[in-house]
């Protein structure tokens, strides 16, 4: 041990101790991302069939009653949950994709079709309902009642698409939809996140990447903000927008059983718009 100690010393005072290696990489977000992450992977439409309406798209969310309509299942991070053991993970605000007997985080439907948005939020508040696309970013505001409202939007752009709603400024969950191209053939294109999410400047991108820690949260700055498996699939990868030019806390959470927490890990770091950020656990 003072051996030791005659070693580590004459390093310290010269600086020469090796400083832990960054989990970060940081690279300029494409200007162009429009084609970029295409994977041609057929998609049987025929399952999400009871997630396709008929439209016409409404203007705005409308109150509704649960009582008598509460879906049978929950179908989220690849599992079936049964509605009487679902539990809410955060306090934000929930979206999901409404179906007949079910409520999804991830539905596809072809280009030009409809989709019926179901929110439930505990309280009032202004709303906005977010789209990331292939073609960029767009929202919407609402005025938001406290409870469940719905309603029903039209899903024209090709490629995958990301809605998020917020509430107040605090974000929820994402639903994810894979809108089919009417040329696509049988063979359809599907856009996989990386096309996607091309943000308004402003913006920057943070990219999670994990081959051991599957299913995990994310928060940023103590909010949740969604599960590693919303977009389908849990492969441990999350892909998520934060406001550019700040400094966030980004947390990973695994939750065990009976409320235990076999993994939490938490950074703390500036943000620069137009960058995406690869944080590899």
């Amino acid at each position: 041990m003072a051996l030791l100690m005659v070693l580590l010393v004459p390093m310290v005072l010269m600086g020469q101790v090796p400083a832990e290696e960054s989990p970060w990489t940081v690279e300029p977000w494409p200007a162009d991302n429009a084609s970029v992450g295409l994977s041609p992977e057929g998609i049987d439409l025929s399952q999400y069939r009871e997630f396709i309406r008929e439209g016409p798209a409404t203007d705005g969310f409308q109150a509704f009653n649960l009582s008598g309509s509460e879906p049978s299942v929950l179908l989220a991070l690849g599992m079936a949950i049964p509605w009487s053991m679902y539990q809410p993970p955060g306090p934000g605000p929930q979206l999901w994709i409404g179906g007949g007997d079910s409520w999804a985080q991830y539905a596809a439907l072809p280009q030009n079709g409809f989709l019926e948005l179901i929110a439930f939020s505990s309280r009032g508040g202004q709303a906005r309902l977010s789209r990331f696309t292939s073609s960029g970013s767009s929202g919407e505001n609402y005025s938001l009642a406290a409870g469940y409202q719905k309603m029903t939007v039209h899903m024209a752009i090709p490629g995958r698409t990301l809605l998020l709603l917020e509430v107040d400024g605090q974000p929820g969950n994402a639903v994810i939809a894979d809108v089919i191209s009417a040329d696509a053939g049988s063979e359809a294109r599907r856009s996989l996140p990386e096309e996607v999410l091309k943000f308004s400047p402003e913006n920057a991108v943070v990219k999670i990447v994990s081959e051991g820690v599957l299913g995990y949260d994310v928060y940023v700055d103590g909010v949740y903000n969604r599960n590693e498996g919303s977009d389908g699939a849990v492969d441990g990868t999350a892909i998520l927008p934060v406001k550019g030019n700040k400094i966030h806390t980004i947390a990973v959470v695994l939750r065990g059983d009976f409320g235990t927490i076999p993994f939490r890990r938490e950074f703390n770091r500036e943000f620069k718009s137009g960058n995406l950020y690869t944080l590899r656990l």
